[in-house]
């Protein structure tokens, strides 16, 4: 992360934090997802994976 900021790839960001929230995002999936609930894995993916980079990847 810290290798994207300085090439300007990723926004300035606390870097500490934003892996926290990220493994914490990540982690806790087990607490809270069901195969018979209403979001698919895939689709747990996908959108976690656009929420992450819009952020880290927006200009």
């Amino acid at each position: 992360m810290e290798e994207g900021i300085r090439a300007e790839q990723f926004p300035p960001v606390d870097i500490k934090l934003t892996v926290l929230a990220i493994l914490g995002m990540c982690n806790w999936l087990v607490q809270w997802y069901r195969n018979d609930g209403p979001y698919s894995s895939e689709y747990i993916a996908d959108y976690l994976s656009v929420l992450i980079s819009d952020r880290m990847l927006a200009k």
